[in-house]
């Protein structure tokens, strides 16, 4: 079982060792490095450096010391990095950066802001143990830095992301990405791969798997018959086919089977206003979206830097933030950290909800501890 962490005031000085604060319970989080050419390690420090982020979890990061160092040194020489060898190990304390040292990344290897074969395999092996963790109850919650897809490429690896990482650590088979935005949620029918490919996989059986994929997600967030909207893939959803027949032959087929399963589904709609009415209008709990930068450029348009990934299906409960590694501004401690910070709440949010309910991560959500994300 995941050890229990108890919040302290930060008023209450060092605990002793074995002795708890009486208090709330605060969640062991897991945080990946990311790719070590990239940004991760920088947001990483910087949001580790904010005490308040101990009031809500115990974080710990799984990573390579030298690079969390370099890191250290450029954001905040006054922390401390603490290494553990496991999770429980953690002191959770303000001011001290728990870290899991794996050494796994020669620093003359990793050259900055540039995709390598070095930083590529270690973000993988950072993700992977992180889901066996997860699984196996050794954390609440995984917060993963961003990886970059090419330098996984580099190191002999096909995924499109962390998300194929994830699923295959967790055996999962049906899974799904969700963009929080306060009360806007989008979901992405497909994600990493070329727009052309991603128009081939908008298939009705495909729609119609990601439509109730949704609907148990959004019930189990508590959202009584939750209202789901289908993006279209063409302009004005095709003009009656005018300017494409995925509308026609794909997409409606699949809505007209889902409502006549109980799902309470619309469109679809066209691209350029459905994000709207979900945001002005509130018209729906949940947009389904047919390709990565449909939901993405919405997504960052109506709050870059408060987007929240979260992924569904795989058993654990595990966020992202909504932007890359940036390689441009990388190791140049430019790089800002809200949106990670964000990421690391939710999960400990989320976490919190499933320690008082327990079961998987989308029926956490119904735990009466505040609004589905």
């Amino acid at each position: 079982m995941v050890r229990e962490y108890w919040r302290m005031s930060l008023t209450t000085g060092d605990r002793p060792p074995g002795e708890s604060i009486p208090g709330e319970l605060r969640p062991l989080i897991g945080i990946t490095m990311g790719d070590a050419s990239g940004i991760g390690p920088e947001i990483i420090v910087k949001v580790l450096g904010s005490p308040e982020v101990y009031d809500k979890c115990v974080p710990v990061v799984l990573g390579d010391a030298k690079v969390l160092e370099r890191a250290r040194q450029m954001v905040d020489p006054d922390l401390r990095i603490n290494k553990v060898v496991n999770p429980a190990q953690a002191l959770g304390r303000p001011g001290i950066i728990d870290l899991i040292d794996y050494d796994n990344i020669e620093m003359d290897q990793v050259p900055d802001g540039v995709a390598n074969p070095v930083a590529g395999r270690a973000a993988v092996f950072y993700t992977k143990a992180a889901a066996s963790m997860a699984m196996e109850g050794k954390i609440d919650a995984v917060v993963s830095a961003p990886v970059n897809k090419e330098a996984m490429r580099l190191a002999g690896y096909t995924y499109e992301g962390q998300a194929q990482i994830l699923a295959e650590a967790t055996g999962a088979s049906e899974y799904s990405m969700i963009l929080t935005l306060r009360h806007v949620r989008i979901m992405m029918l497909t994600t990493h791969m070329s727009l052309m490919e991603a128009c081939r996989q908008v298939k009705k059986d495909r729609i119609l798997r990601a439509l109730h994929l949704a609907h148990k997600s959004l019930e189990g967030f508590g959202i009584k018959a939750p209202r789901i909207g289908v993006a279209a893939l063409n302009p004005h959803a095709g003009e009656n086919g005018l300017f494409g027949r995925e509308e026609i032959d794909e997409i409606v087929p699949a809505v007209n089977q889902a409502r006549a399963e109980g799902l309470n589904v619309s469109g679809p709609f066209p691209a350029d206003s459905i994000f709207l009415k979900a945001r002005d209008e509130a018209l729906f709990d949940l947009v389904l979206s047919l390709y990565h930068d449909q939901a993405n450029i919405a997504a960052k348009l109506m709050g870059f830097g408060s987007v929240v990934t979260l992924m569904l299906g795989i058993g654990i409960i595990r966020t992202s933030v909504g932007h890359g590694t940036a390689f441009d501004i990388a190791w140049q401690n430019r790089a800002r950290a809200d949106n990670f910070k964000a990421a690391l709440l939710a999960a400990a949010d989320l976490a919190i909800r499933r320690r008082g309910c327990g079961g998987p991560p989308e029926k956490d959500l119904r735990c009466p501890a505040g609004p589905a994300p």
